[in-house]
């Protein structure tokens, strides 16, 4: 069911579109065919005409396609009662996949705004991870205490000089704290 809501070609005002061409405000739906599946009618076909005199058709799928205020215009051709000369039940089922669609990009804005909101609030606390590397410890030896930063200075599995702090000391289990 869901490949069938795609076209399966690529509409033609994208290309126009990338390339900077403006097609102007939706003047008018002219036609809307609905395929009605588990009761809800799916848009097979849009055909809308812009203020450039042209016709364009697309699917329900497309709509991710279509600039904002190409959802508007619609919206606003619904609201303004100038989708009479189409059905009542294809009307009804136009309009709905245009609120469907309007929700989801809400609901989409929303979630990226409360990630932005969470990546905001970790670097207002600095949630970061510590840091382990330090430049002063470049000419200590393995496994003798350093006291800025405090801890004891240990050799990784990249050969890197680290500090471990005093309270992570247990990590070392195979006799290297006796020694320590």
């Amino acid at each position: 069911m869901v490949p069938t809501l795609w076209s399966p070609t690529k509409v033609g005002y994208d290309k126009d579109v990338l390339n900077g061409i403006k097609h102007g405000k939706i003047l008018g739906v002219k036609s809307v065919s609905v395929k009605k599946l588990h009761g809800y009618g799916h848009l097979e076909e849009v055909v809308v005409k812009r203020a450039v005199r042209q016709l364009y058709k697309f699917k329900e799928g497309d709509f991710v396609d279509l600039h904002l205020n190409d959802i508007k215009d619609m919206l606003l051709l619904a609201v303004q009662h100038k989708l009479l000369h189409l059905n009542n039940s294809d009307i009804v089922d136009f309009i709905m996949a245009l609120c469907m669609f309007t929700k989801s990009l809400v609901i989409k804005k929303r979630v990226e705004d409360l990630q932005l909101g969470v990546k905001s609030y970790q670097k207002k606390l600095d949630i970061t991870a510590p840091q382990k590397t330090f430049p002063e410890i470049k000419f200590k030896e393995h496994y003798t205490p350093s006291y800025k930063p405090p801890g004891v200075v240990y050799e990784d599995l990249n050969k890197q000089k680290r500090v471990m702090r005093a309270d992570e000391l247990y990590k070392f289990s195979d006799g290297t704290l006796k020694n320590v």
